[in-house]
């Protein structure tokens, strides 16, 4: 592993773990995403990026208290017409899977972007 990789790694765990803790939206996983898509090999970039948002996500449960994490479901399940419980258990596997689509979508424009 290149020193460059070593960097972007360290950057996108930092922002998942900030993110995640100060803005609770599923939707805020395509700014790390996004730098992770800086990595060449797709293949490492993709699974890596998705590891770090599902795992990133997951441990938000463990440093929010349980009662701000049902509320915050209730709301949005509310308004998504998605009971809180469903919420809570696909909401890591939601932001794992936007950060591993824009690190896709970053990396195959900046692959077209080298071909050509």
């Amino acid at each position: 592993m290149n020193k460059t990789n070593l960097i972007i790694y360290i950057t996108s765990i930092a922002l998942t773990l900030a993110l995640s803790y100060f803005i609770p939206y599923v939707w805020i996983g395509i700014i790390p995403g996004i730098i992770m898509g800086l990595i060449r090999r797709r293949s490492l970039r993709l699974i890596s990026s998705f590891l770090i948002g599902f795992i990133g996500s997951l441990l938000m449960y463990l440093v929010y208290p349980i009662n701000y994490l049902v509320s915050l479901a209730k709301t949005v399940g509310a308004l998504a017409g998605i009971s809180w419980l469903i919420l809570i258990l696909v909401y890591p596997l939601l932001y794992g899977l936007i950060e591993l689509s824009a690190s896709g979508i970053v990396g195959e424009i900046l692959n077209f972007k080298n071909k050509k």
